[in-house]
C-alpha cells in the first residue's frame, strides 16, 4: 500500500502532469503482544493522485482501506484506513529518493488505534526482458512512528519487490511489500508488529 516512483524517462522541458492510480490488495498483519501472536488477513484497496514536475519531481497524495479477519481466537476483526502523502525526486535513471508522512487507523469493535509515520528511503528499478519490464526494489527507515500507548519505539522500517509493466498510458505493478515495528510498552515485553502486502496497481498519465 506504498507509493510509486517516476516511471517517465529523465530529461524533457519543466511541465506539470496529473496521474492517477489504483491497487488491489491482500494484506496479512500480525501483533506479538503478551498473550502471544495476533493474525490478522484480508483485502485492501488504494486509490491516489500525482503532480509530477518536469520529469524528475512528484508529489503524491493517496488513501486506503482494508478489512482485516482475525485468525486468532479472542482477537478482534479491524478495519484500516489511511491517508498518505509522499515526495519522490529522481536522483538517477534507475534510482528514486522517496520522503511522506501516512496517518493510520485501525478500527475494532472496542477501540481505534492512531499511527503516524514518516518514512525516508528510495526504490530502484532494474530494467530486463526488453525496455517495457523493469524490476523494482524498495527500501525505508521510518524514524517517526507515533502510536498511542505502545510505547518506546525501536527499529522500523519498510522493504519490498516486484515487478513493473510499462504501458502506453502508464504501468501496471505488482509489488510484494513489508512493514516491521518494534515496540517497548512501559513495564512490559518488546512487541514487534508487521503488515505484509501483496499489491496489483495499474497508473495511468497524461503526458510522458
Amino acid at each position: 500500500m506504498g507509493g510509486w516512483a517516476l516511471l517517465a524517462p529523465a530529461g524533457g522541458a519543466a511541465q506539470v502532469r496529473l496521474g492517477a492510480d489504483g491497487g488491489a490488495s491482500y494484506l496479512e498483519y500480525r501483533v506479538d503482544g503478551s498473550a502471544g501472536i495476533e493474525r490478522f488477513s484480508g483485502l485492501g484497496a488504494s486509490l491516489g493522485v500525482a503532480l509530477t514536475a518536469g520529469r524528475r519531481a512528484e508529489l503524491r497524495l493517496a488513501g486506503a482501506v482494508g478489512r482485516l479477519s482475525a485468525s486468532t481466537a479472542g482477537a478482534l476483526d479491524r478495519d484500516l484506513t489511511q491517508a498518505m502523502a509522499d515526495v519522490s525526486v529522481r536522483l538517477a535513471p534507475w534510482f528514486t529518493a522517496t520522503a511522506g508522512l501516512a496517518v493510520r487507523g485501525f478500527q475494532t469493535a472496542a477501540a481505534r488505534q492512531r499511527w503516524t509515520t514518516v518514512h525516508a528511503g528510495g526504490e530502484v528499478r532494474v530494467p530486463f526482458l526488453g525496455r517495457g519490464v523493469h524490476g523494482v526494489l524498495q527500501a525505508a527507515y521510518l524514524p517517526v512512528v507515533a502510536v498511542a500507548g505502545l510505547g518506546r519505539l525501536g527499529l522500523a522500517f519498510t522493504a519490498g519487490a516486484g515487478v513493473e509493466y510499462r504501458l502506453p498510458p502508464g504501468g501496471l505493478r505488482v509489488l510484494y511489500a513489508l512493514e516491521r515495528y518494534a515496540f517497548a510498552p512501559p513495564g512490559g515485553s518488546r512487541r514487534p508488529e508487521q503488515l505484509s502486502s501483496l499489491t496489483v496497481a495499474l497508473r495511468t498519465r497524461g503526458l510522458r
